[in-house]
């Protein structure tokens, strides 16, 4: 501990809540495994979470020591509510978007892990996601933009990652939409443009705020996309 507050200035407590945090995550692992195996096999490329997300944890850490360390990102900022708030609501609205798409296109019916699993799979996959598509490349571009960019423009360092960073799920995301699906075009370039919104929305969360308020915007996204609406979607699209 004594080692955690040197590196975080004598105030270890950002990195102790990622800890609890992470702790939080593979309990909710535990607890979701069996009724959402298949799930996770699909997410995880049929890796078994409890080796998967150890490992990320790890690498998720690791990143966060670095961002610190060179001042780019730090793990949480105390900010203003009023320049937080609005982009949590805006976590809210946009899966309103995706949802009117799905009235409309009908996405299958599999989409979403089943209730009461729900609540187990998805803040664990949220944590996989925010560590896999934003902090190993953030982490990963500043290091190379700070190769090029002199160390006195840390600001343009740090938004040069960003901007890169947003597009990287949604392009995952209308990948494997376009290789699995016949929707017309509209349908996957609402949903590029959905999630590229929410994505900058956090990371510039994460750029005001830090990683924990980044992951909490996406268990907002989460918690009304995948575990309410997933809930009431068959009643509605397949009954």
């Amino acid at each position: 501990m004594k080692y955690l507050d040197k590196i975080f200035k004598n105030d270890s407590r950002p990195i102790v809540a990622y800890i609890l945090l992470a702790i939080v995550v593979f309990s909710f692992t535990m607890i979701g495994y069996a009724p959402a195996r298949s799930f996770f096999n699909k997410f995880l490329f049929g890796f078994s979470p409890f080796v998967v997300i150890p490992i990320l944890v790890f690498l998720g850490f690791c990143c966060l020591v670095i961002l610190h360390l060179r001042d780019w990102f730090q793990i949480f900022t105390p900010n203003d509510p009023k320049r937080v708030f609005p982009l949590l609501g805006l976590s809210a609205i946009l899966p309103l978007v995706a949802i009117i798409v799905d009235l409309t296109a009908h996405f299958p019916k599999e989409m979403n892990q089943s209730f009461p699993g729900s609540l187990a799979f998805y803040p664990s996959i949220a944590f996989v996601v925010e560590i896999v598509f934003h902090l190993i490349p953030i982490t990963i571009l500043c290091f190379l933009f700070n190769l090029v960019i002199p160390n006195s423009k840390k600001a343009m360092v740090t938004w040069s990652a960003l901007f890169l960073v947003a597009f990287f799920e949604p392009t995952f995301q209308i990948v494997n939409m376009k290789a699995s699906s016949s929707y017309s075009s509209l349908v996957p370039i609402t949903i590029f443009i959905n999630l590229l919104v929410f994505n900058s929305a956090q990371l510039l969360l994460f750029k005001r705020s830090g990683f924990l308020t980044m992951y909490a915007s996406r268990l907002v996204y989460y918690l009304i996309w995948h575990v309410l609406w997933g809930y009431f979607r068959l009643g509605i699209i397949y009954r």
